[in-house]
């Protein structure tokens, strides 16, 4: 089983896309851009160095990782913003990444469609955060995940 990133970025993005789709009207970007419309969900390799890994014993097997930051976006930074970041940082709630990412059903680490062989866990996540851009005077409120995806390769 290959591990391929943009794959993966993709089917992350279809499964948070369909979860969310007539429950919560979010754009959802699989690569970075440079003017994301708000509320978002930006999706990019974490910036860690080791983000990427393989590990190979007994000959050809092996596991393959890569870890993927999820960011959340959500316009202004008021109560509103921070309850809507609230609700994506919770489990049960229509905005849930939890629950958006667990869609398919099942236990973790879920599988993400079109990959077989490839799971997906959220490890973390950071409470709300204010950011302001000094170039477009733009503010508001974020939360991030880290997602590992994993593909077992025999």
């Amino acid at each position: 089983m290959a591990l391929d990133i943009s794959a993966i970025r993709t089917a992350l993005a279809t499964k948070i896309r369909n979860a969310y789709s007539g429950v919560w009207s979010v754009n959802v970007y699989d690569y970075p851009t440079e003017a994301p419309v708000m509320p978002c969900v930006i999706i990019r390799t974490a910036p860690a160095a080791d983000a990427i890994d393989y590990h190979e014993s007994m000959g050809v097997r092996g596991q393959a990782k890569a870890d993927f930051e999820i960011e959340v976006r959500v316009i202004g930074w008021d109560v509103d913003a921070v309850k809507k970041c609230d609700a994506v940082l919770s489990t049960g709630t229509d905005e849930s990444m939890f629950d958006a990412v667990a869609a398919m059903g099942g236990s973790a680490p879920y599988s993400l469609t079109g990959l077989p062989g490839v799971s997906a866990v959220i490890r973390s996540a950071s409470g709300p955060v204010r950011v302001a851009t000094d170039s477009t005077a733009e503010t508001w409120t974020a939360v991030k995940f880290l997602l590992t995806a994993s593909s077992a390769r025999g």
